[in-house]
């Protein structure tokens, strides 16, 4: 694949005036279990052409190689376009990074849409005394109100995390197959969802193959059974087709 050449390298070898080429493989791409992966948090890294130094939250190395990531939680969604401020992240990406991205699941965010719809009909304005109001307003209702969930989440508790989980002036939710859509349309490999999450694990551990654990229509399967699975975020990591790099270059 084209991305293999990346982390390739070909070296020639003179002995008594013979030379020859080989290739040294400092990745396999045939076999990812003969790797060694490693994550480091805020770890170091040097610009390119300065001395300068930046620290991203996470870098992955494969076989001490250290591999660009972008990671973008939380912010797509809450774009007037979110497609389009994703493309732009794309273009930033070196042709073997790989990025994080976490969008909100429309299954999963049920309870704060009916939440959210519930204030907007009752005209509360995103003052931290109207949100004290609304916060009470919610608690006093039924367990069965499809809004009453939302006063179980942590974000509830603290005004600034309410203000983004009820009062946020631009919120989009997606499913999983219009996530899959976007990948298609932004010729991008869908890596995995992260493992953290237990309901995510579950999931995981249920598909027969890890082909099908890559398959986002099996997820979404998955997800219309357990509504609750990704009420963390969709939280995955992609990295550009193999076809794309080929047919599209990417930066240095």
């Amino acid at each position: 694949p084209a991305h293999a050449n990346m982390a390739n390298l070909w070296m020639e070898q003179t002995v008594d005036g013979l030379t020859r080429a080989f290739q040294v493989k400092f990745v396999d791409w045939t076999d990812p279990s003969a790797n060694v992966f490693h994550v480091c948090a805020e770890f170091d890294v040097e610009r390119e052409h300065t001395t300068d130094t930046r620290r991203p939250d996470l870098v992955l190395f494969v076989n001490g190689i250290p591999f660009a990531v972008i990671e973008c939680t939380g912010v797509l969604h809450h774009l007037r376009d979110p497609l389009a401020g994703w493309e732009i992240l794309l273009s930033l990406l070196r042709p073997a990074g790989l990025m994080r991205v976490a969008l909100y699941s429309a299954t999963a965010r049920r309870h704060v849409v009916a939440a959210r719809t519930y204030l907007a009909q009752r005209g509360y304005p995103a003052t931290a005394s109207s949100m004290r109001r609304a916060r009470q307003d919610l608690l006093a209702l039924p367990d069965d109100h499809p809004a009453r969930p939302v006063t179980r989440y942590a974000d509830f508790f603290t005004l600034s995390e309410c203000r983004d989980l009820l009062f946020h002036v631009q919120e989009h939710r997606f499913t999983l197959l219009q996530v899959e859509a976007m990948l298609a349309e932004l010729g991008l490999e869908f890596l995995g969802f992260e493992l953290g999450n237990p309901r995510v694990r579950a999931g995981r551990a249920s598909f027969a193959s890890p082909a099908e654990a890559l398959s986002l229509a099996a997820w979404h399967a998955y997800e219309q059974a357990h509504p609750d699975c990704f009420q963390a975020m969709y939280q995955f990591w992609v990295r550009r087709r193999p076809d794309e790099l080929a047919a599209r270059p990417g930066r240095d």
